[in-house]
């Protein structure tokens, strides 16, 4: 595991987890989250 670098060590986490997954890079590449809803207290008006 600290035989290398950790770009290399994530590259292949990722690779791996890709394959098990069943995830093309290009699905990977157009994937995003979903948009955050308002957080917070709501203002009260008077």
């Amino acid at each position: 595991m600290y035989g290398g670098s950790p770009a290399a060590f994530f590259a292949d986490h990722r690779s791996t987890q890709q394959a098990t997954h069943g995830l093309p890079d290009d699905d990977l590449r157009a994937w995003r989250p979903v948009a955050a809803g308002r957080r917070g207290r709501a203002s009260v008006r008077k």
